[in-house]
């Protein structure tokens, strides 16, 4: 999944979505991200970490589209 074109197509249109949604501050759009995908705010170490990414903001939604959280119910 992490390679597909649907997986990728999905995370770039959630990039832009959360640029308009949460503005442009990148802590705004990470918070916002994981209430989107994982429907539940980001811990603070998870928030830190996707932070200090420095890459484009739809390569972090691929993350998290391709986590086990996301992927697997409990």
């Amino acid at each position: 999944m992490l390679n597909g074109y649907l997986v990728n197509e999905e995370a770039e249109h959630l990039a832009l979505r959360l640029e308009k949604e949460a503005g442009s501050k990148r802590e705004d759009q990470i918070r916002r991200a994981f209430e989107l995908v994982l429907s539940r705010p980001a811990r603070p170490d998870e928030l830190d970490k996707f932070a200090s990414f420095t890459g484009k903001m739809d390569a972090l939604c691929r993350v998290l589209l391709n986590s086990n959280e996301f992927l697997y119910t409990e």
